[in-house]
């Protein structure tokens, strides 16, 4: 089972600023830390390595929660909210969907009850396979300045875009292991952009619909672990659209 969706529910309203994704990093290495203080290190500090990049081997998605307030500086929220998490190792789900049901959890500073924890079988995939995302995608170059370096994060509607996911894609395959193949991505209007502050830093993703095309294998490993940068960090979760 290489998929979780947790519901979980808050006493009452509570504030959630925009950049919350800090707090579930967070509360994931803490559930990882309760299970293995080793593995909840080597998953912070080294994680899957190629080309001397490091790949963190899991995803999650934004909270969609059932009700909510649009505030200048977060969002308002109560009753349920639901929450997925994605990781192409098996070991990975097992731990974070046991530790879930074992109280407590917090997520910043409140105390959260998890109301159910379903798990899903990875899906079989065809080429092609249609997709939404379920957290932005964040993509980025580097732009020469004198003898700088400056990250410049990518617009969808850039050529260069679906053609470095697919290289992102590409190498952590091989840090993973799993074949290579064919594959090509085609990002699709409307797109939203979204700025969120990661560890104190800018990060810019889009919401957008995508269709991959090419090898299965690829296909799967997109689902299962994120499209783009900043997997670990909350970004590039997708969810496969139906009846298409």
């Amino acid at each position: 089972k290489m998929r979780l969706e947790v519901i979980l529910t808050a006493p009452g309203e509570i504030f959630l600023p925009w950049n919350y994704l800090d707090w579930l990093r967070g509360l994931l290495y803490s559930l990882l830390r309760r299970q293995s203080e080793d593995l909840a290190q080597w998953l912070h500090q080294e994680g899957t390595v190629e080309d001397n990049k490091r790949y963190k081997p899991f995803t999650f998605s934004l909270l969609y929660p059932s009700q909510k307030r649009v505030r200048k500086n977060g969002l308002l929220i109560q009753g349920e909210v639901h929450w997925f998490i994605s990781s192409p190792i098996p070991l990975i789900c097992q731990l974070f969907a046991q530790e879930l049901l074992r109280p407590p959890i917090r997520l910043g500073p409140y105390k959260m009850e998890v109301l159910k924890v379903i798990s899903f079988k990875t899906p079989s995939f065809t080429s092609p396979s249609h997709f939404t995302t379920l957290s932005p995608i964040s993509v980025s170059t580097g732009i020469k300045e004198g003898e700088k370096l400056r990250k410049q994060f990518l617009s969808p509607e850039e050529e260069l875009f679906p053609l470095l996911l697919k290289e992102n894609l590409l190498r952590k395959a091989s840090a993973l292991w799993l074949p290579q193949g064919e594959l090509e991505i085609q990002v699709e209007p409307p797109f939203r952009s979204r700025l969120f502050k990661i560890r104190g830093i800018d990060v810019r993703g889009w919401d957008m619909n995508l269709v991959l095309k090419g090898d299965p294998h690829l296909i799967r490993l997109a689902y299962e672990i994120g499209l783009g940068e900043h997997n670990a960090c909350g970004f590039g979760m997708l969810a496969l659209k139906k009846h298409m």
